[in-house]
């Protein structure tokens, strides 16, 4: 942290434009000068994501004056005992860690030697007994730790402590720097270079961050090098798992983020030194991506390993950091709009500005007045449709507010759910049929359910999950009548772009290679009029069941006569995921309503070209406390299959609801010709639609026809 950087933090400190900020950093110091912890030789924390309740997710809490009762924030339920008690050792190190970084910023902000003695205090205690902690952890696949159970984790906890150090290192005596140096620094930088990821990571990003970061301030060229330089240093990290448009590799925004904070960490250490990282156009380009993916309603698109739904809001600190280093306007658009809610629908349905509060914004921080160019407007950027054949996202929009967004990326590794051509779709900033993301690790549902084929809006064989393969987009088209979106995927091959750079654990295999061998999927999206027309086939060289999977953010309105409950295994989902799991045999037309929640009544026209049945269940969404209406389409037995779907919001009569009439307004019809071309006809609230489909060629031909074509 250099001159610079100390100055901008004591400018902003001191202006108005940053008063939530310092009112914010001020609170975190003085509830840091409130832990009562005395670091001992014998610490040995567990993993994080253990210290969650089993039943709805949430993060157990602590109090300090507690430390042997664990408590859900939502069910109140209390744990005792092991792993909870070392997971509370863990979380009570890393508030430790935070609590030193704070403390350090508001004493460079104005001395104060409480804060310098808290900070001092905690450096010196970790110095003098950190080297003899035992390596521990059986994490699976993660390294192991010293003060905590894995490799990772001891890389975020040491960033906040150097970074704290650095802010105070002249404040120290140089018995104290030594001190400090050789009992923390050193064998932490050693520790971290002995449990080096050998794979293209989020993980690898972190750990070599902090490597390099502990050279810089130990002064060490070879603990430098050993952090930035050779086959998985940072610098491979940035040029292997970055991709050609700024997404990293992993295809989750989560952990797109948690490596770009990663960067910054280092990036803020080895800002003006030769090791300086702003000016790597990667870098810029990671700030770029997530702007380019803004979901309607102001969210980031849940995908992979990554949370729930998140707004852009909390993206803000980032964009603090950008618009300082590279000056560009779209940024300060994005900080304008987040930060004045001038944003209309659909962009951000927030009701109340957010605050400016990140020790990023006292850091890096500029007035928002906009310069004398007109900044771009972020409201035209969310707008507009977009395809991303590098990273494998793409997002069409129609005026009437429907999204689609598909996912045909590479294949992600260790974080990947298995999903491609899975769909999110939306009205507004209504959510439709969404990704969930996930929940933390140690919780059963993770493995358990969100990370399988079948809990996304996809094509699975007999539900069993997709093997590794990357994706591709076919075609991306404005239409006369609306947008069309295109993609695929096949298994005629086994490779994927990251193979041979990622590890894949033989638990972390749960595909069948050898059932899907020779598969190709193909999915068509059409945004016209008031709904969504949703086409997708699967091509298989032995018959199979061929399953599409549906998950509403909503619930079932009525239920038709014939279902039974259900016992059928789908892949290796356990059937406790499966709520009122139930079936019965297919007509080739059903028709299904939802009450979709923050929303209105959505219909859901669904046809199938084959004997088929479906299987009706309530799972869980993420959070937990939700759950989302799923319907599984399975066709029995075929080598080929064509899926259609037509989703729309319908108009309620005087009593709030959709006429039960299967009339003919309820019917969608697909009928294939002798030379292999399609027709659908169906009825929506716009009236009869027709098209023609002909994708007997790599990129299908869907037209809409008229009256007279009819």
């Amino acid at each position: 942290m250099n001159d610079t950087r100390r100055s901008r933090l004591r400018a902003n400190g001191k202006s108005p434009s940053f008063l939530a900020a310092m009112s914010l950093l001020r609170k975190e110091a003085s509830e840091a000068t409130t832990i009562r912890y005395a670091i001992g030789e014998r610490e040995k924390g567990q993993w994080t994501h253990l210290y969650h309740c089993h039943l709805d997710g949430a993060a157990l809490t602590f109090d300090w004056e507690l430390p042997t009762l664990h408590v859900c924030p939502v069910c109140g339920e209390e744990h005792r005992g092991e792993p909870f008690d070392s997971c509370w050792t863990s979380s009570a190190h890393n508030r430790i860690g935070r609590a030193v970084y704070f403390a350090a910023l508001l004493y460079a902000f104005e001395p104060d030697e409480e804060l310098l003695n808290l900070a001092k205090g905690f450096l010196l205690g970790y110095s003098e007994h950190y080297e003899a902690y035992k390596v521990h952890g059986d994490i699976p696949y993660n390294g192991p730790g010293k003060l905590f159970a894995q490799t990772l984790d001891e890389a975020h906890w040491i960033l906040d402590l150097a970074a704290g150090f650095h802010l105070l290192r002249d404040a120290l005596s140089p018995e104290e720097d030594q001190r400090i140096c050789s009992g923390l620094l050193a064998p932490c930088a050693e520790f971290l270079i002995a449990h080096k990821e050998r794979q293209i990571h989020n993980h690898a990003v972190l750990i070599t961050s902090a490597i390099g970061v502990l050279g810089i301030l130990l002064g060490d060229e070879a603990v430098i090098e050993a952090g930035l330089d050779g086959e998985y240093g940072l610098r491979d990290q940035m040029d292997r798992g970055i991709l050609g448009d700024g997404f990293w590799y992993e295809g989750s925004v989560h952990y797109h983020v948690y490596a770009l904070k990663a960067l910054i960490g280092f990036a803020l250490i080895a800002e003006g030194t030769k090791w300086d990282l702003w000016r790597n156009p990667a870098l810029k380009a990671m700030f770029d991506y997530p702007l380019k993916i803004i979901l309607p309603g102001g969210y980031m698109p849940s995908l992979n390993d990554g949370g729930p739904l998140e707004r852009m809001d909390s993206y803000a600190p980032y964009y603090e950091v950008a618009l300082d280093i590279y000056g560009d306007e779209t940024y300060r658009s994005f900080l304008q709009t987040v930060y004045t809610g001038c944003a209309a629908e659909p962009i951000d349905a927030r009701e109340e500005p957010a605050e400016r509060t990140s020790i990023y914004a006292l850091l890096f921080g500029r007035e928002l007045t906009a310069s004398a160019d007109r900044p771009p407007s972020l409201q035209g950027l969310i707008r507009q449709n977009y395809s991303l054949p590098i990273s494998g996202l793409s997002q069409i929009r129609h005026p009437s507010g429907w999204y689609a967004l598909v996912k045909h990326s590479i294949f992600g590794g260790e974080h990947d759910h298995m999903d491609r051509l899975g769909l999110s779709l939306g009205c507004g900033a209504i959510p439709v049929m969404t990704d969930p993301g996930t929940t933390a690790y140690g919780v059963p549902a993770h493995y358990g359910w969100f990370k399988h084929t079948l809990a996304h809006n996809t094509l699975s064989l007999g539900g069993s999950d997709q093997p590794p393969r990357d994706g591709r987009l076919v075609q991306a088209a404005q239409k006369r009548w609306g947008t069309l979106l295109e993609a695929a995927v096949d298994w005629g091959g086994d490779d994927f772009r990251m193979k041979g750079r990622i590890i894949l654990p033989e638990a972390l295999r749960p595909w069948d290679e050898q059932l899907y061998e020779g598969a190709a999927f193909r999915r068509i999206l059409a945004l016209a009029g008031d709904y969504v027309l949703d086409i997708t086939r699967a091509q298989v060289p032995q018959p199979r069941d061929i399953c599409l999977s549906n998950h509403l953010s909503g619930e079932w309105i009525g239920t038709d006569d014939g279902w039974k409950p259900a016992i059928d295994g789908l892949g290796r989902i356990d059937l406790r995921w499966l709520n009122e799991y139930r079936g019965r045999a297919a007509e080739p037309c059903e028709v299904f309503r939802y009450q979709i929640r923050d929303g209105g009544i959505l219909k859901h026209l669904s046809w199938c070209s084959a004997p088929s049945d479906l299987l009706a269940a309530v799972t869980p969404d993420n959070p937990l406390a939700n759950a989302r209406a799923t319907l599984i389409r399975r066709a029995k037995e075929t080598n080929d299959v064509v899926f259609v779907q037509v989703l729309y919001f319908g108009h309620e009569n005087n009593s709030g609801v959709i006429p039960e009439s299967r009339s003919k307004q309820d019917q969608l019809v697909a009928t294939e010709g002798p030379d292999g071309t399609w027709l659908i006809a169906f009825q929506t609230m716009d009236g009869m639609q027709r098209f023609s489909l002909d994708w007997r060629n790599e990129g299908a031909r869907l037209e809409k026809l008229d009256e007279n074509d009819a």
